[in-house]
């Protein structure tokens, strides 16, 4: 038999070659637990599930962290520069430590154009 995480990739890859029948698949796949005697594992699923779309939603959502507070078309400019979707969640937050510049945090990348971290690099520049 397969892991839960198994079964669960394996039910998210095929939703996502088939979005329109998710319905049909669900019933399918309820169907097979049942044969197989194993709709006990259900709950461990589900939560496997919501464990990756948690993720997943996280990984999507940006994150900007900014000295002071900036207009929208900066916004738009860090999305572009990151490239998050205009349809993207933002979460932005004033960190007085970053000196400067922004930080962001985008589907699992960091993108530091902090002037912290510039300096920092700078500093280490000089050191070699």
């Amino acid at each position: 038999m397969f892991s839960i995480k198994q079964t669960t990739q394996s039910l998210l890859e095929i939703n996502k070659r088939h979005p329109n029948k998710t319905k049909q698949i669900v019933k399918i796949f309820i169907d097979f637990l049942k044969e197989n005697r194993t709709v006990c594992q259900l709950p461990s699923i589900i939560r496997s599930l919501e464990e990756i779309e948690k993720k997943q939603s996280k990984e999507n959502r940006l994150h900007i962290t900014l000295f002071e507070p900036v207009s929208e078309q900066v916004i738009q400019k860090i999305k572009e520069f990151v490239g998050a979707s205009d349809e993207s969640d933002i979460d932005i937050e004033i960190g007085k430590e970053i000196e400067g510049g922004f930080l962001a945090h985008y589907k699992g990348f960091i993108f530091d154009a902090s002037i912290r971290n510039q300096f920092i690099k700078f500093t280490n520049t000089l050191k070699i």
